[in-house]
């Protein structure tokens, strides 16, 4: 069996290991500090495959490369976390770095703060090329990930499983951007462990579309269990519509909960109606109050100086401010002026050249403009 030719390849943590102990002696390198077990945990475990790397994060968004990617943990806490799983339930977890938190839509955060945990697609339009657009989603998709490690490590505690494959959130930014009615679907037996505020804010501030809820697997659940999730999740604000959903045959009844797929398509044209309804009756509200703004601001503002109607100044637009002199300032509501000819001058510069020079200046009958006070200068 003949070998290849060529020198054998290392590892990045031998070579990082190497470079570190041959080039940094014991008095460079950076001194050792202790921290406690909840922030140990929460610091990111090193791995040398970048998640943008990927040959799916650089190319076009498509429909290849859908696979989900978790951040890896180390072994150290990967040990402990199954050692909290055999504790019995009802028992306290004797571990700093478990950190539990309520999960219940009373203590949902939907402002704007939750659209940290969920990347934004960055700016664009049709003038900016491919290239660039998936050079700009690479950078922001950074610069999230960084965001979200920050926030982790002031949280501290095991690091929660979160979605690190820039070519998911594609798919999912363009998905809402082109669907008129979000459906988001739902385990019932614990709905809101699938539910992100995030998703929330994103759908219903942001891209301002209904959001519909559908709960999934109702034959695993109680019938009574499932009405009181529809009634907690009609309360969380931004959600449209609660539907049911099962693949297997329900035997039980489900007295207000619509459910099936006839019922699906029937409420999402209905909040999609409500919802254009709604917006055209926004757009026409906000056209009355500017309208009516303007009638304010034009009419019913005061007159801040006395002033002498110049009937010499035709022209000026209907609350136009300005200024005319010794004859005082004011407003005007004349009727527009035609354009002047070339050839022509207002009476104010008749008057100029009768005082400068002591002759008066006649209006001549071929004149261009013909209009009253309209005279041709020859000096």
């Amino acid at each position: 069996m003949t070998r290849c030719k060529g020198k054998p390849q290392k590892s990045s943590l031998k070579l990082g290991a190497g470079i570190g102990k041959d080039v940094k002696g014991a008095t460079e390198r950076a001194p050792a500090v202790t921290i406690d077990v909840k922030s140990a945990a929460a610091m990111p475990e090193f791995n040398a495959a970048d998640p943008l790397a990927h040959v799916a994060g650089k190319r076009v968004a498509t429909t290849t490369g859908m696979k989900t990617a978790f951040a890896a943990e180390s072994s150290l806490n990967i040990a402990r976390r199954i050692r909290n799983a055999s504790v019995p339930c009802g028992c306290v977890i004797e571990d700093d770095a478990a950190v539990a938190e309520d999960l219940s839509t009373a203590a949902m955060d939907l402002s704007s703060s939750s659209r940290r945990l969920m990347p934004r697609r960055p700016a664009w339009s049709y003038e900016i090329s491919s290239g660039r657009l998936h050079h700009r989603e690479a950078q922001s998709f950074k610069k999230w990930l960084d965001e979200v490690q920050e926030l982790i490590q002031q949280r501290g505690g095991y690091p929660p499983a979160f979605e690190t494959n820039l070519q998911v959130w594609r798919q999912l930014w363009r998905v809402l951007e082109r669907c008129h009615v979000a459906v988001v679907v739902l385990d019932a037996r614990h709905p809101l462990l699938h539910l992100p505020p995030a998703l929330i804010y994103h759908v219903r501030r942001t891209l301002q579309k209904p959001l519909v809820v559908v709960l999934n697997k109702l034959d695993a659940v109680d019938p009574m269990n499932a009405e009181r999730w529809a009634e907690a999740l009609s309360l969380v604000p931004g959600i449209s519509a609660i539907i049911g959903y099962s693949k297997e045959e329900l035997t039980a009844e489900f007295r207000s909960l619509r459910i099936g797929k006839k019922a699906l398509i029937h409420i999402c044209h209905k909040v999609h109606s409500e919802s254009m309804a709604a917006s055209k009756a926004a757009e026409s509200s906000n056209s009355k109050v500017e309208g009516s703004d303007r009638a304010e601001t034009v009419e019913d503002k005061p007159v801040a100086f006395d002033f002498v109607e110049s009937p010499e100044f035709v022209g000026s637009k209907s609350g136009y401010y300005f200024g005319t002199g010794n004859k005082g300032t004011g407003y005007y509501s004349d009727a527009q002026a035609p354009k002047k000819c070339a050839k022509a001058a207002t009476r104010d510069l008749r008057d100029a050249v009768a005082q400068s020079t002591g002759e008066e200046l006649s209006v001549p009958a071929g004149c261009v403009c013909g209009r009253t006070g309209c005279v041709t200068v020859s000096v």
